[in-house]
């Protein structure tokens, strides 16, 4: 909201030099999920991991792209909103997955 909220161009600017990258293959969780990650790949949880990131990502760049553009206060708050819904999705299906990949292992481990 800082970025909403300050007259001073200078710090706006500053502050927007400070973005992180809007890839979703850059940030720590895209590395993950697209590198060692892929491991699970055609799990169910996993995949749906990749769609919610993703969707976490437009989310992301459509509210840096609307306070650029100085929308209304009112699109920068619901935009907030849905990023912290999409935020929320992924830490579920983080731990899905997790419980998922300890489940596996103990079943396996049970078998030997």
């Amino acid at each position: 909201m800082y970025l909403i909220s300050t007259q001073d161009e200078h710090l706006k600017q500053k502050s927007w030099e400070r973005m992180p990258n809007a890839d979703p293959r850059k940030c720590l969780l895209g590395q993950w999920y697209y590198g060692a990650g892929q491991e699970y790949h055609g799990v169910s949880v996993f995949e749906q991991i990749g769609i919610e990131h993703e969707k976490f990502h437009q989310t992301a760049q459509l509210l840096v792209d609307s306070t650029r553009s100085n929308a209304s206060s009112e699109q920068i708050v619901k935009l907030i909103w849905l990023l912290n819904k999409h935020s929320g999705e992924l830490q579920k299906l983080l731990q899905d997955l997790h419980t998922d990949i300890a489940l596996r292992h103990k079943k396996l481990v049970l078998n030997e």
